[in-house]
């Protein structure tokens, strides 16, 4: 390490239980988990804005224990907001483009009655699909197309035992 930076040195109140970090085109963003907010930097460690919520229909709305995150060339945002269930797609200007909300509501069959859409880290690939490690799911990486429509699993390997696993 070169370099230790917390929140009293960058002016904005100390970090609690940050989760996630992610650098992309000289600029660098923070989950705060603790705090409940986003918080956006320069290579230079230089606070270019906090982000703790956005406006949700003429209401003001705010993350609840976000836990991972992945911006976009453009600047967009796509946050693992883990205790209010959801995915949050902010546009560079910190606007609400899109929430992803639990797939056992569209689609039950792939989950059990007591699933809860927990979402932890999340990736995002140049065709705009998400990718979400959600906690409490061993069925794979969950996969949303670009218009948050849940497509399935990917990325878990299928057990198939042999009859000494059975016997055993």
């Amino acid at each position: 390490p070169i370099r230790v930076v917390d929140g009293q040195m960058l002016g904005i109140g100390g970090f609690k239980t940050p989760q996630d970090i992610y650098a992309i085109n000289d600029h660098i963003y923070v989950v705060d988990s603790g705090n409940n907010r986003i918080v956006h930097l320069t290579r230079d460690w230089e606070v270019v804005r906090i982000v703790d919520g956005f406006d949700n229909e003429g209401k003001r709305d705010t993350f609840k224990n976000p836990r991972g995150i992945h911006v976009t060339p453009e600047g967009g945002m796509y946050i693992a907001d883990r205790d209010n269930s959801r995915i949050v797609v902010l546009d560079s200007d910190g606007n609400l483009h899109l929430i992803v909300t639990s797939p056992a509501e569209s689609q039950p069959e792939y989950f059990t009655s007591d699933f809860r859409f927990r979402p932890d880290k999340i990736g995002v690939d140049q065709y705009g699909t998400i990718y979400v490690v959600s906690a409490g799911v061993y069925d794979g990486i969950m996969e949303f197309d670009i218009n948050g429509e849940f497509q399935g699993f990917v990325g878990a390997h299928r057990v198939h035992p042999t009859t000494w696993d059975y016997v055993w």
